[in-house]
């Protein structure tokens, strides 16, 4: 019989960072800062350009101490320029003549590492060669040494260069739009973000059982199969490689979980946002779907969130059977979403 659902819950949102939104030097048109349930960001802004001695723009930030880094998928950016910008930035300060670093998508000149290391200097430009949205985006502080990168996927980075800014502590992080048009606004939507510390130390290594606390059951690849699509399920330990979890780390604090007998990762179906969508093993790619945040609960337990839909990993009807499915779920502090890592000797 069909387990019964997990009765439904008020959403949560995903565990990305909220941003403030504020317009930084003279700008023509105010701007604004909206964000969606699912974590989509949309940015409104004008400006005359983020360039030269002075800036003009909107920006969405945070606070950021120290070392850390910030990934976003830029969806789109309009064109009321060929130099309209929209990326992630790290700024010293919210004054038009900061000190920062960016990684931009343009409409027509492709990606771009810009970047100004004294306050009211020049600025500097690095090509990162042809691209269109969407198009992932990186930025990476490690002490005065800022890096950029571009992907197209998320998964497989290109480094487009790197540059020594001697910055405060204590900066600004966030995702920026200019129109380079100071009398229209540009939209530029932005997914995926992340923010986090550059230091989060890597995920253990070996490999590990996946244990629901409400069965003590494993999670487990449906029938030992190796093939894409095959169901993720609850089953009682008996120590098989398709039982066994390996931890590899995607950036962000985020990882990918990999079925060591079959070399693929969980991953949920169709990159759906849905309650009770399934979760399988699929070849990775890259997508956010297939990318999960381990938050601790304490005891050793966990609840596992992808990254997509910031949905927990929940077995279907809190059941308790072999064979009970597994899939996504709002998390709701049930031990059916609570899962104890344990290390194979």
């Amino acid at each position: 019989p069909t387990p019964t659902p997990t009765p439904t819950p008020t959403p949560i949102p995903p565990p990305s960072s909220n941003l403030s939104g504020q317009d930084i030097g003279a700008v023509g048109v105010a701007g604004s800062t909206s964000r969606s349930s699912g974590g989509t960001y949309t940015l409104s802004g004008s400006g005359a350009d983020i360039w030269n001695t002075s800036d003009s723009f909107h920006y969405a930030h945070r606070a950021l101490a120290g070392d850390g880094e910030i990934v976003a998928r830029v969806i789109g950016v309009g064109n009321a320029n060929t130099w309209a910008k929209a990326g992630v930035m790290i700024r010293e300060t919210l004054t038009p003549g900061s000190k920062h670093a960016m990684m931009v998508l343009t409409p027509g000149n492709g990606a771009a590492f810009q970047r100004r290391t004294t306050t009211g200097g020049a600025s500097t430009h690095t090509s990162g060669g042809a691209a269109t949205a969407p198009l992932w985006v990186k930025l990476v502080r490690s002490g005065n040494t800022f890096s950029a990168y571009r992907s197209a996927d998320g998964a497989t980075w290109t480094l487009i260069g790197t540059e020594t800014i001697a910055m405060a502590g204590n900066v600004y992080v966030g995702l920026a739009v200019t129109s380079h048009n100071n009398s229209v606004a540009v939209q530029a939507t932005f997914d995926n973000l992340s923010i986090g510390s550059a230091g989060v130390p890597p995920p253990p290594t070996g490999y590990f059982e996946i244990v629901a606390r409400h069965s003590n059951k494993c999670l487990d690849v449906s029938g030992g199969s190796t093939a894409n699509g095959s169901v993720i399920i609850q089953w009682d330990c008996h120590g098989g490689a398709n039982q066994q979890w390996q931890r590899v780390a995607v950036g962000g604090g985020y990882e990918r979980l990999v079925a060591p007998h079959s070399g693929k990762v969980l991953d949920v179906s169709a990159s759906s946002t849905a309650n009770g969508a399934r979760v399988h093993q699929q070849e990775f790619v890259g997508g956010a779907n297939q990318q999960w945040l381990l938050e601790s609960l304490g005891g050793g337990y966990y609840k596992i969130l992808a990254r997509h839909s910031g949905k927990a990993l929940d077995v279907s009807g809190v059941s308790q059977a072999n064979g009970a499915i597994v899939h996504q779920w709002d998390y709701v502090g049930g031990a059916n979403q609570q899962w104890l890592l344990r290390a194979i000797p």
